[in-house]
């Protein structure tokens, strides 16, 4: 798990997001897919997905953020990056974005 959270997401070439009414919805360009982030913790963590935070700086201000204990936001954060990257909408990278 260490290796993971020390992975920075981006958002993939081509994405196109914006944030709607308080939540984030985002478009793959290969399917013209709409992917709609349903709960203002998605769409927190989506906003933080620029290749310059690591996931675990991501994990570190869903808990500053909100009432959660560090092991279940870590958990929670890597399962939403996992998914996020298997449909398509982030690549992870061992290095930060500059």
């Amino acid at each position: 798990m260490a290796g993971e959270l020390r992975q920075y997401p981006t958002p993939r070439e081509g994405v196109a997001s914006r944030v709607v009414d308080g939540l984030a919805v985002a478009v793959t360009p290969e399917d013209s897919t709409l992917h709609t982030f349903e709960n203002p913790v998605a769409t927190a963590i989506w906003q933080l997905v620029d290749g310059r935070h690591s996931v675990a700086a991501i994990v570190e201000r869903v808990v500053a953020t909100y009432e959660v204990e560090r092991e279940r936001a870590e958990r929670d954060v890597l399962a939403f990056v996992g998914l996020l990257a298997q449909r398509g909408l982030v690549e992870l990278s061992a290095e930060a974005r500059s």
